[in-house]
């Protein structure tokens, strides 16, 4: 629902929530520090010596360069895939089209890579699925100790080794196209919004709603109702409360419940000529329970 825009590393940062499919940034969880590296200016190639700036200078024709191992929580699991990914505002993958800069490994929950084929000069990218039986990153392991690295279970992340930064030595800006599912029923995110806060899908009526979400994402502490108002401007449908049940229905569609025109006005009703005081609640207030 709000957007996200900038890759970050905040402690206590919400783990955002996507559905269907929606480009997040993500938060660093893990990094190992920066490594430089002596490469010749004129050839392009690394050094044999030692690192630029320890014990010495380098020498002219040489210039130093750095890499960095990261990993990136990018939302709640299990998810089904990264289509796209963008470093600062490039983009370097598109599963629909062959990639020169970045290759992707999924691994399944036992650890095991799977798919997508690797090649030499590439920055490699682990992608974590989020499944609740999800193994640690293997590279990570091996730089903390095996005991030192969790699983993040449940969490889609991406595990980025040797990622060249320049001479600069700046971490750049990423943005990550998440496919939580594809072809995602609004119907079925809007069950599962009311499920959150207690709403049982027996008290649902989401006859008539076919849209399909494109994607959304919530990354924020906001209450559900707010989450669906989002979804009504971009769905365009209405809700109401008749016979007992919440009712969702496309504005285009046929009506929810027929009015008798002698209650549309006061007095006319012979049989209750008492006006009957009605106190309107605020639509906020009937979804006031966070998610």
């Amino acid at each position: 629902i709000q957007d996200l825009s900038v890759t970050s590393a905040a402690l206590g940062s919400m783990i955002p929530i996507i559905r269907g499919m929606f480009p997040v940034p993500g938060n660093i969880i893990d990094a190992t520090l920066k490594v430089p590296h002596q490469v010749d200016a004129s050839s392009g190639q690394e050094s044999g010596g030692g690192k630029g700036g320890f014990g010495g200078s380098a020498p002219a024709s040489m210039t130093t360069t750095y890499s960095v191992s990261l990993m990136i929580a990018l939302c709640v699991g299990p998810i089904q895939r990264i289509s796209k990914v963008w470093n600062d505002l490039t983009l370097v993958y598109d599963e629909t089209q062959p990639s020169s800069k970045f290759v992707l490994r999924t691994y399944s929950d036992t650890g095991t890579k799977q798919g997508l084929q690797t090649s030499d000069n590439c920055t490699e990218v682990h992608v974590f699925l989020g499944g609740d039986d999800q193994l640690p990153d293997a590279y990570f392991q091996n730089v903390h100790g095996a005991a030192n690295v969790q699983a993040y279970r449940g969490v889609a992340c991406v595990g980025i080794k040797d990622l060249d930064l320049g001479t600069s030595g700046r971490v750049p800006q990423f943005r990550f196209e998440v496919v939580q599912k594809e072809g995602q029923m609004l119907k079925e995110s809007l069950i599962e919004l009311c499920g959150m806060v207690g709403l049982a899908e027996t008290f649902l009526d989401l006859d008539g709603l076919t849209d399909v979400t494109t994607g959304f994402v919530v990354n924020n502490i906001v209450s559900a109702g707010t989450v669906i108002e989002n979804l009504i401007a971009a769905h365009n449908f209405m809700v109401v409360e008749s016979d007992g049940k919440i009712k969702f229905r496309d504005k285009t569609g046929g009506s929810i419940t027929s009015i008798p025109e002698r209650l549309l006005s006061s007095g006319i009703d012979s049989q209750s000529k008492e006006s009957l005081p009605v106190r309107r609640v605020q639509n906020r207030e009937l979804w006031h329970i966070q998610i």
